[in-house]
Order: structure tokens, then sequence, then C-alpha cells
């Protein structure tokens, strides 16, 4: 049973749909360093001198049409991710996930995953990632590109739709004890610990270090 003033503390949360995060386009590379977009200049540079020598066009011609292929390539992956991981939406007063245009009761929640994009020199990226089986998947985005964390009515909202949901690390069917469930889950988090990754998206960082992999 709850406990009247749990009761009472959820109560006076905001009770519509609250959107968890923010997300921009740009996210998913993010970490990617200066070296690597050096190499896909250097690239970009190469293919158009061979469309120019293919085609017979003008360098301006050869290099404007390698320029649309990282633009497509661009475009495609964000419209990818904001399908496959909608940023999610909850409501305590209905009990209810959304992600995007699905909608699943938080009790159906049964996963969450920790996501970590590193950057050098300024804090990680940290996400989220909920789901109920394939009914529905959603990302809350921890903190975001500036190192700002969720507020603290959308993190008490998060904690209280966790604290209804069923959230829990898979079993491997070869490994009944759950010995080596860090190293074949490494990401997933149970209920207790993705509470404790809202209230502190910078345990994250630590959480995934290979090293911390190993431990038993």
């Amino acid at each position: 049973m709850a406990d009247p003033g749990d009761t009472a503390a959820a109560d006076a949360l905001p009770q519509g749909w609250v959107t968890l995060g923010e997300r921009r386009w740009w996210t998913p590379w993010a970490g990617v360093q200066w070296f690597l977009l050096v190499l896909v200049a250097v690239n970009v540079m190469q293919i158009a001198w061979f469309l120019t020598r293919l085609f017979d066009v003008s360098f301006t011609g050869g290099l404007a049409a390698a320029i649309v292929v990282p633009i497509v390539v661009v475009v495609a992956t964000v419209l990818v991710r904001a399908h496959r991981w909608p940023v999610a939406a909850v409501s305590l007063r209905s009990d209810s996930l959304r992600s995007g245009a699905r909608t699943v009761s938080l009790a159906a929640v049964d996963a969450a995953q920790v996501g970590v994009v590193r950057r050098r020199g300024r804090p990680s990226i940290v996400t989220l990632r909920l789901s109920a089986g394939k009914a529905a998947r959603a990302e809350v985005v921890l903190r975001d590109h500036r190192g700002r964390a969720l507020d603290d009515d959308r993190r008490l909202v998060l904690v209280e739709a966790l604290h209804r949901s069923s959230v829990a690390v898979p079993v491997s069917p070869d490994d009944p004890t759950g010995r080596f469930t860090r190293l074949n889950f490494p990401a997933h988090l149970d209920g207790d610990a993705a509470v404790a990754m809202a209230l502190d998206p910078g345990a994250a960082d630590a959480l995934l270090e290979p090293r911390r992999l190993y431990q038993r």
C-alpha cells in the first residue's frame, strides 16, 4: 500500500502530460571529434573530384553533389532516431507514458537503459531509454548538451513514473543466477538504479566505465 505522504507528494506534481527533456537534431553527433569532421571534409572533396572525372562536370557541380550525400545521411539519422526513440511524455493522472503516437500504462514499462554521449572537456549527454516490450519505446534526456539536468518538476515526475513502472534488468536464459548480468546487459538498470540515475545523471559516466562491468 502506498504511503499517504508519498501519495500526497505525487498529487502535488504536475498531473497533465509532461515532456521529459528536450532533444536537438544534432545530438547524435555531439560527441564527434574535430579530426573526424576533417576526415569527412576530405572525403567529400575526394568524392567531388571523382564525380567531376566520372561525369565530366565542373568541380563546383561535383562538390554540390558530394555535399548532398552527408546531408541525406544526417536527415535520415534524425528521422530514424525520432521515430525509433521519441522523447517521452508522462501523465501521472492517467498513469501513462506517451511515445510518439503510442500510449501505454506506466505499469507496462519494463525496461530502462542509460545512454551516454561523451564529449571531451564538456559534460556528457545522458539519456534514459524506457520501453514497454514491443509496444512502445521512448527516451528521456536526463542531461542535455549544455550540461543541464531536468528541472525539479520534470525530474520528480520521472521518478514517480519509475516508481509506478515495472522496470527490471533482463535475465539471460544462459545466466539464470544473474552473475554476468552487468556483462550481458551493461546499460540496463533496475527500478532503483533508474530512479537514482534520474536524480543524479552524473553517475552514468562511472556506471558505464568498462572496468566497472567486470566487478562482481
